[in-house]
C-alpha cells in the first residue's frame, strides 16, 4: 500500500467522508475560477492568506509536496 493510500485509509477511519490528494503545484484553474467569481469572493481574495494565495501552495509553504483535502460531513444522513 502506498503512503497516499495509507493516509486516505487512515483519514476515512477517523471519520472523514472524502479524502483527496494532489501535487502542491500551482492550481491555475482554481485561480481562474476565483477571478471569474471575484464579486462573490472579494472579501476573501483580499486577505493575506486568502483563497487566491491558496492557488499557489508552494508560495505559502515552499517545502510542500502534496495538498490533502479532507471532507467532514457534519450532518450525515441517518
Amino acid at each position: 500500500m502506498s503512503l497516499t493510500e495509507e493516509i486516505k485509509s487512515y483519514a476515512l477511519d477517523l471519520g472523514f467522508c472524502r479524502v483527496g490528494c494532489t501535487p502542491a503545484d500551482n492550481l491555475a484553474d482554481y485561480a481562474d475560477i476565483l477571478q471569474a467569481r471575484k464579486a462573490h469572493y472579494d472579501f476573501w481574495i483580499r486577505e493575506p492568506h486568502g483563497l487566491l494565495q491558496g492557488a499557489q501552495p508552494n508560495t505559502l509553504m515552499p517545502s510542500a509536496k502534496s495538498v490533502l483535502v479532507l471532507v467532514w460531513d457534519y450532518l450525515p444522513k441517518p
